[in-house]
Order: C-alpha cells, then sequence, then structure tokens
C-alpha cells in the first residue's frame, strides 16, 4: 500500500564534496518523512538516491521497518558492496549472485541485465538462515 503524503521537509539536499554529510542529511529525509507514519513492521522501498546498507539498518533498528532498494554500482565509494557483485565482467548474461552478510539482517542480489551493466539489490526483507555446502 502507498501512502500519500503532503508533509514538507525543511531539509536539503545538497551535494558536497564530504560523503557522510549527505549521507546524513538522507538519513534525516527519510526519517523525517516516515515520521507522522506508524511503519512499524512495514516496508519502505528506496531508489538508488536513498538506499545504503547504513540506513538500512538503523530503519530495521529504530523502526522495526524492512528497506527494499537498487544500489547504484558505478559509483566508487560502496565501500558495503563487494567487488564479485559489483563488476559484470566474466560473468553470463542474466545471471544472479545471492548474498547474505554475516549478521543476517541484509541481503543482496546482483542481476546481469545487459552485456556491461549489472543491478544490485539491497534488502532487509528477504533475509535467509539457508546454508549452501
Amino acid at each position: 500500500m502507498l501512502t500519500p503524503s503532503t508533509s514538507r521537509t525543511p531539509a536539503h539536499i545538497v551535494a558536497k564534496k564530504t560523503p557522510m554529510k549527505l549521507h546524513a542529511k538522507i538519513w534525516a529525509v527519510v526519517r523525517q518523512l516516515l515520521e507522522p507514519l506508524h511503519c512499524e513492521g512495514c516496508n519502505i522501498t528506496t531508489d538508488s538516491y536513498f538506499t545504503s546498507l547504513g540506513l538500512a539498518r538503523d530503519l530495521l533498528k529504530a523502526k522495526k521497518a524492512t528497506l527494499v532498494g537498487t544500489i547504484v554500482t558505478i559509483r566508487t565509494n560502496q565501500v558495503q558492496l563487494p567487488e564479485e557483485f559489483a563488476a559484470p565482467a566474466g560473468r553470463e548474461l542474466y545471471s544472479s549472485l545471492v548474498g547474505f552478510n554475516e549478521t543476517g539482517d541484509s541481503s543482496l542480489v546482483s542481476y546481469k541485465c545487459k552485456k556491461y551493466k549489472v543491478v544490485v539489490i539491497l534488502s532487509t526483507m528477504h533475509i535467509s538462515d539457508i546454508t549452501f555446502g
């Protein structure tokens, strides 16, 4: 269910040279947009501009809300993204990689949709205790 919102936020997102300031502003905007909603147990879907592992963990801890969103693979400052998930070289077309982190609170899916393009999705909603081997 999509909830329309008429609230206005006084926070302005301005791309500065320091990415930490930008991430703090993005987190503030997302948290402020969710404040009037009682979203405990709901899922938030974001685009690549708002998706980060830190925000996903923050929402899961503070609001008990899950997050699903795409991650831009062309950014070089995505430290939470393993190299195998971002690089399209050496992978078959239409192939997927799935990964879960050690804490078990998030998962990554990397899908090669075109010859030189990979789409990566971060989710705190789709987690698993499956072990392969």
